[in-house]
């Protein structure tokens, strides 16, 4: 979906919320459905309204980590980093033994954003470690030390 086009985003936006609502409908304890309810709101504006949903599925999901992703990706909307940043790497450390290329990058710009290059550097020389041929791992390590 094309992020610069709003009407376009916006109807995707409708047909992927009545998408969830019509399958909670059908199955209301269905918490994928209600995830993309608690995303598609958020992204929206109703922050709010999206974290709660998010924290109620943390509850009734204990061994599911997306729920808590959502709460961390929310706290990043909200300029919240620290917690965002401990609820990243509780995640990694938690669900996948401090192992998960998506979530060592999101703790790496986390610390870029908050522009502590110095953290940022060293997450992005574990990235390096871990998955040397990986070009988004290189243009982005690129990026923060044009940047230091």
């Amino acid at each position: 979906m094309m992020r610069n086009n709003h009407e376009v985003q916006q109807g995707e936006f409708k047909k992927s919320l009545n998408f969830y609502l019509m399958a909670l409908e059908k199955d209301d304890s269905n918490a994928v459905a209600a995830m993309g309810v608690g995303n598609i709101i958020a992204e929206h504006g109703m922050i709010e309204e999206g974290l709660e949903i998010s924290n109620l599925l943390r509850d009734y999901l204990p061994r599911n980590p997306n729920p808590i992703v959502n709460i961390a990706h929310i706290n990043m909307a909200l300029a919240n980093f620290d917690n965002a940043l401990y609820l990243y790497k509780t995640i990694l450390k938690n669900f996948y033994k401090g192992k998960n290329y998506t979530l060592e990058c999101w703790i790496a710009n986390v610390h870029f954003i908050k522009k502590d290059y110095e953290s940022s550097i060293q997450a992005m020389k574990q990235l390096m470690y871990k998955y040397p041929e990986d070009v988004f791992v290189k243009f982005n390590f690129g990026i923060i030390l044009h940047t230091y």
